[in-house]
């Protein structure tokens, strides 16, 4: 090769490494089949789009930084895990987390409360964790208040994970992805799915209170331009 025609190609090169620097790793999900991509289309409408009860849901997300407070008398023994899952999430929402004082100061957006108990009846059921969410009419998060029964031992990682995922935002339980808001896996930290999910949340692209076929589309949309995923041809439009 001679040095003229490799000049070009070495800078076609360097170029091609800092587009993919500044853009960022994919998640390793990002490699699949068309079949992958409509599972996580489907997976958001159903994390994000539908409540717990398979009702229509509005889009909610936060819209400033997440004012976290810590209470209950077992929440020094899980402060570091539940910070270092919520500082994740928060990352890649492009969130800032500030810790409150467990009494006195501001007031905090998120509370997290840590208690023992029997555990607790959530639409008549047996649950060991829940979260009340506060949001306005177009889905801007206001308060959300989430509670874990520390009595119930072995799930407290789960619980945790799955519950923050329900305070960033996501009302709802995908059935096929492998996702902390799937409660059939009890997975106890946030998956590569998750972070697919929370990226395409807190997408600029999307705006609270448009219609949920405008939501899917540009979810499509942020799955192929964006996150690289392969889909059919008619998926992504202009």
């Amino acid at each position: 090769m001679s040095r003229r025609s490799f000049r070009p190609s070495l800078c076609r090169l360097l170029l091609a490494v800092l587009i993919l620097l500044a853009l960022g790793p994919l998640p390793a999900v990002a490699s699949g089949s068309a079949d992958r991509f409509e599972e996580l289309v489907n997976g958001f409408a159903e994390a994000a789009l539908q409540g717990d009860d398979g009702q229509p849901a509005t889009l909610r997300r936060w819209q400033g930084p997440i004012k976290l407070r810590l209470a209950g008398d077992r929440a020094p023994d899980h402060r570091r895990v539940v910070l270092d899952q919520l500082r994740r999430m928060a990352s890649i929402a492009g969130l800032a987390v500030e810790v409150l004082p467990a009494d006195g100061g501001p007031a905090e957006n998120l509370k997290i409360v840590f208690e023992g108990g029997s555990g607790y009846q959530v639409n008549g059921r047996d649950a060991g964790c829940y979260t009340r969410t506060r949001f306005d009419r177009r889905g801007a998060l206001l308060h959300v208040e989430v509670r874990i029964n520390t009595r119930h031992a072995g799930r407290n990682g789960a619980c945790a994970a799955h519950e923050l995922m329900h305070a960033m935002g996501f009302p709802g339980h995908p059935t096929q992805l492998r996702s902390v808001l799937n409660p059939v896996h009890g997975i106890v930290a946030a998956t590569e799915e998750d972070a697919v999910l929370l990226k395409l949340l807190y997408a600029p692209e999307l705006e609270l209170g448009q219609p949920a076929a405008t939501t899917l589309q540009q979810v499509r949309n942020l799955l192929v331009r964006q996150l690289g995923f392969a889909a059919p041809p008619s998926a992504v439009r202009e």
